[in-house]
């Protein structure tokens, strides 16, 4: 196996596990703190993904003006569903919390199926079709903003444009004339 691509495999594992491990974070802080097992923990991120989506392509909000409206929109949420669903059954048998959470995912699940389709959706930003390139080992920029790294982006020159170009198309990064390599603050 080449070393370009375990690096590369092990650069996107660490992104994408960042991410889990911020889903996973708040699951445990919830059922720690709470008690309650709650399994419409993903849902409720599916509705907050959702929520940015519709206000940055719809109504063309910016990225932090997008974080700070869904970040209360989800904490309203959240205190609407544990003050008028979940505070009532706090002491009263585990299994009720359960099924009331799953049964909410259920409902969650296929109300935005209906709503919203199963068709994935993406938002258009400046770092959307930019990469990092390091080396011959690619990750691209929107990953790296996902895992809360600030990035800045500048043009590459022509003959860069291209190699990162078929980097990024190797590291399964949707290829575009758009590309730009990104400057990394050291």
């Amino acid at each position: 196996m080449d070393l370009t691509f375990l690096v590369q495999l092990l650069l996107n594992g660490i992104v994408v596990g960042v991410i889990y491990a911020l889903i996973a974070m708040g699951l445990s802080l919830i059922f720690g703190v709470l008690e309650i097992v709650n399994f419409a923990h993903g849902e409720f991120y599916m509705l907050g993904a959702m929520l940015a989506y519709f206000l940055t392509v719809n109504w063309g909000f910016g990225y932090w003006s997008t974080i700070v409206i869904v970040t209360a929109v989800a904490l309203a949420m959240g205190y609407v569903l544990y003050e008028g669903l979940l505070a009532s059954l706090r002491g009263e048998s585990f299994e009720r919390s359960i099924l009331l959470t799953l049964g909410l995912s259920m409902i969650l699940q296929n109300g935005a199926v209906f709503l919203f389709t199963t068709t994935p959706k993406m938002i258009e930003t400046p770092l959307s079709y930019s990469n990092i390139v390091v080396g011959e080992s690619t990750l691209r920029s929107i990953r790296r903003s996902a895992a809360g790294t600030p990035s800045r982006v500048r043009r590459a020159s022509p003959s860069r444009t291209n190699s990162a170009k078929s980097a990024s198309s190797a590291a399964g990064a949707r290829p575009s004339s758009r590309s730009r390599r990104v400057a990394t603050n050291s």
